[in-house]
């Protein structure tokens, strides 16, 4: 291919996802209008926020990656996107008190109700979508996989409540469950839409995967940034005693007057602000932030590699570029 075919290539396929995006909104749209019932003001706050949505680019990108036709993944993209709004409802759900979700704005009942409606118009969704009825059962068997999977790291999750000297493997295993099992999801789907063979299915999953454990350790970090953005970020953490990925490193790094500090952090008893500033102290003191941030780029390094064996197209170009966006704020 010349340059002058590669820029033409590259151009179609930016126009062709920007195209397909807009066609998701609009479903969504059409799933939960804006003037609707009060479920689907539920629904749709669940599905707006922008920093939710890297799922239909994976999603996108990876059956680009194997030179697929995007033109009929709109119903499957919307569905994708309405399963992780639930999830995301879910663990909001579980873990209270999260600033602008669900349950934070409309209250448990509402919550529940708009998770519940979400997963079902996820799977009606996929009975629309123009593929072939043995794509249509293999993106649904998919789909459902990873949600069950979601569910399993996060029942794992609530049993570490507390459980500050946690072993760091248990911990990456529960994030591997919760979190990446969701993008193995998305991208094993654009697999499928593309037709690609097991090796390039593989490659894209193991992407999928380092990814996927990434975003979580990156939004495990998000307490301890001064931005003023994530003032708020991670309060809620503390108030249901979850155990995060800088803290248990903490722990394993700190001495025997500061792990008895952490234990209390994740106690209960300590208001969760002041939890986090002491959490904040010791996690920097120890350097256990600077090496959670040093397994976050690696788990994007790792990431990225795995595409190393793919053909250079738009749509390896732009996974690797969205492996970036986790090291972004």
């Amino acid at each position: 291919m010349t340059r002058t075919e590669q820029c033409t290539h590259t151009h179609a396929h930016k126009h062709s996802v920007r195209s397909l995006l807009d066609t998701m909104r609009a479903d969504l749209d059409r799933l939960w209008p804006a003037h609707g019932t009060p479920l689907d003001e539920v629904c749709r706050h669940a599905l707006l926020p922008s920093a939710r949505q890297v799922c239909p680019y994976l999603l996108f990108e990876s059956a680009g990656a194997v030179d697929a036709e995007l033109s009929h993944t709109g119903e499957v993209v919307a569905a994708t996107e309405s399963l992780i709004a639930a999830t995301r409802v879910l663990a909001d759900i579980v873990n209270p008190g999260a600033p602008g979700s669900a349950q934070d704005e409309y209250g448990t009942a509402s919550a529940v109700l708009a998770g519940e409606a979400l997963v079902f118009s996820a799977f009606d969704e996929l009975t629309r979508a123009e593929l072939p009825p043995g794509f249509v059962v293999a993106v649904t068997r998919t789909l459902a996989r990873a949600g069950l999977d979601s569910c399993r790291g996060l029942a794992e999750e609530v049993e570490l409540r507390g459980v500050v000297d946690c072993a760091p493997e248990r911990y990456l295993a529960v994030a591997r469950l919760k979190t990446a099992s969701l993008f193995r999801g998305v991208c094993e789907t654009g697999a499928i839409i593309g037709g690609a063979d097991s090796a390039t299915t593989g490659a894209l999953l193991r992407y999928a995967g380092h990814l996927g454990l990434a975003f979580q350790l990156h939004d495990d970090l998000a307490p301890y940034r001064h931005d003023s953005a994530f003032n708020n970020a991670g309060i809620s953490d503390f108030a249901n005693r979850r155990l995060t990925f800088p803290l248990l490193v903490a722990y394993q790094l700190a001495g025997t007057d500061d792990r008895q500090r952490l234990r209390s952090v994740l106690s209960g008893q300590l208001p969760p602000g002041y939890a986090r500033q002491i959490a904040g102290e010791i996690a920097g003191a120890t350097g256990a932030l600077d090496v959670a941030r040093a397994t976050v780029q690696d788990e994007v390094d790792r990431a990225r590699q795995c595409l190393d064996a793919l053909p250079g197209n738009p749509g390896v170009a732009n996974l690797v570029i969205l492996a970036g966006r986790c090291l972004a704020g």
